[in-house]
């Protein structure tokens, strides 16, 4: 996804991708994230004060059965 953001002055690349995770073939806990995970991606142009340097960041978030996320994941 690609999104103009006024803030960033310029273009903030924002990526998303939902895991479920098969607690079967993963051996992960199937009661710790029951919905999934989100992996999120962001690009930052690096031209703010206090804000991340040039480059991309990389976030886990919980998923939530309605889709919605919860940053961290926990």
């Amino acid at each position: 996804t690609w999104t103009c953001d006024a803030d960033t002055r310029g273009l903030h690349c924002i990526l998303n991708a939902s895991l479920e995770l098969t607690p079967e073939e993963s051996g992960i806990d199937p009661n710790r994230w029951p919905a999934g995970l989100l992996l999120l991606w962001e690009w930052h142009p690096g031209r703010e004060d206090g804000e991340a340097d040039r480059g991309p960041v990389w976030l886990w978030a919980k998923k939530r059965r309605g889709g919605g996320n919860t940053e961290p994941a926990a």
